[in-house]
Parts: C-alpha cells; structure tokens; sequence
C-alpha cells in the first residue's frame, strides 16, 4: 500500500507519486496509521523504510511527500475515545425539554442533565458561569433555573467519521446560548474541557463551502474551562478571540476547534482531536 504513493523511477527525484489525487493520498496515509497502530511489530518493520524516505524526500526537496505522507504516519497516535455534549437553552420551545428534571439518581438539581461533570464540578461550573457570563448575558436567570435541551451527544467518538460531522452541524447550526462539554483522558487521567458562548453559531445549509472557516464569534459572555479531580480552572478570551471555528474539508467532514484549539474534535481526515492550546486567554484563577 505504502508503494503506491511512490514513484517507482521519481523524476527529478521527487517520490510522490503524480498520479494519486491528494484525497486518495489521504486515504491511503491514514489507512497505513492505522495498519502501524496495530502493534509495535508493524512500527518497528517500518521504521527503516519511513527514515530512508525521509532522506531521500529532504535531499530531493519534495515537501509534498514530506508533508503529505511522511509526517502524517510519524504523527500516528492512537485515538482515546471522547464524549461531547453540546445543550442549548429553550427559548421558542421547538426542542424536546429533555433537561426539564434532576438526572435520574441525582438531587443536586443541576441545570444540565449531565453525568460528564462531577456533583463537586457541577457547583463551580453554576458559580462562575454566573460570575463570568451573568451580568453580560440578557434574562441570564432563565439559563440557569431553566430548562436546556441535549442538541447533540457524540459518544464513544471515533475520529476521522465525516456523516458524524453532517449531524453535527444539523445540530449546531444558528444555536445560540450554548454550552460544550468534552471528556476526554490526558496521560491516563480524565479531564473535561468545556466552554460556554452566548453568540450564535454560524448558519450552515447544504451544499456548505468546502475548505472554509465558520467563525463563533467573540463575546465578552464568552469563556472556557479545563476540569480534573485536582484542578478547575476558566479561562476569557482577549483581543476580541473568536470562541472558535467549525472548519469544514475538501469532502464532506470537518472539525470543531474552541478557542484557537483549546480543544479540537475532528470528523475529518485533515484534523486530528487535539487539546491544551493556550493563547490570548486570561486565565481567572491567576
């Protein structure tokens, strides 16, 4: 399969094979990280090949295979399964309430049904929700003591699904009000990253542009959070940052990255889940 991508005599030296689109290259790089994410068997017999590559590609200067075969493959990690919960608040009554009641097996009577966050979790999210968005956010008493709607549940997240991606954006798509969850594991601990926004996602209608940036705009209601059983920390955003972009590809997947990849969860073989980039935020604990 790698042989594929390859020129068998590379004119000028280049090994990219000229005759493979970019997508189905694509396809086949991510098709070979998968193969290599089977065992280190796999890895270790292909490691020689992938650095003689390596030097062949640099002596020839082809960046493309570089780039589009070689670097992908290095970047092969194994993918940890991720949940998202994003909850609108009702405000037309078009939405199924289905946060109108405590969580069965609850009483804490938080204002999301939801089992990502912990009872202790539960009262900070409520605190600094109000405190960073609930003078700048209008009838802010309905979103807490109201009721919110679950618009879209991703569990057991696979990577790389671009139908998920179309449901995603179904679900997303002109909501305002509305609150992300991710539960995730960073070196063997599970964290939460989250965010809420006030502004309203972009409108996205088929057939949507391909290969575009669908801005969520800034809002000074606008913050996100980063969650462990040791740490809860919130984060604003400075000089006017956008919450974040659903980015769509050349086919018909895409990603949703928050806050300049604060968190990133991919529907797409161009992105990759991502989490941990910190830039023009204040961070409120400091």
């Amino acid at each position: 399969m790698y042989s594929l991508l390859k020129t068998q005599e590379p004119p000028g030296g280049k090994l990219l094979n000229p005759s493979i689109p970019e997508n189905a290259v694509s396809l086949l790089v991510w098709t070979i990280r998968d193969v290599l994410l089977g065992g280190p068997a796999e890895l270790e017999a292909f490691s020689s090949l992938l650095q003689k590559d390596l030097v062949a590609a640099s002596e020839a200067e082809d960046v493309a295979f570089i780039n589009q075969v070689i670097v992908p493959i290095l970047h092969a990690e194994e993918k940890v399964p991720v949940t998202i919960s994003l909850v609108e608040d009702l405000k037309k009554g078009e939405l199924l309430p289905i946060f109108a009641g405590a969580e069965p097996g609850t009483t804490d009577n938080f204002f999301l049904t939801t089992r990502i966050l912990s009872k202790k979790q539960k009262g900070t999210f409520k605190k600094m929700f109000k405190e960073l968005s609930g003078e700048k956010v209008d009838n802010f008493t309905k979103l807490v003591d109201g009721k919110w709607d679950l618009v879209f549940d991703e569990r057991a997240h696979q990577n790389q699904n671009p139908a998920k991606f179309k449901t995603f954006v179904k679900a997303v798509s002109g909501k305002q009000n509305v609150i992300i969850l991710v539960q995730c594991k960073v070196q063997d601990q599970v964290v939460v990253f989250g965010g809420f926004t006030n502004k309203s996602f972009p409108i996205l209608e088929e057939p949507w542009a391909h290969e575009f940036d669908y801005q969520i705009p800034y809002g000074e209601a606008n913050f996100v959070f980063y969650y462990t059983p040791e740490k809860e920390l919130h984060y604003t955003m400075t000089h006017n940052k956008a919450f974040g972009y659903i980015y769509t590809d050349y086919e018909e997947g895409g990603a949703l990255s928050v806050s300049g990849d604060f968190f990133l969860i991919s529907w797409s073989y161009e992105f990759q889940n991502s989490c941990g980039n910190v830039y023009d935020m204040k961070c409120v604990e400091d």
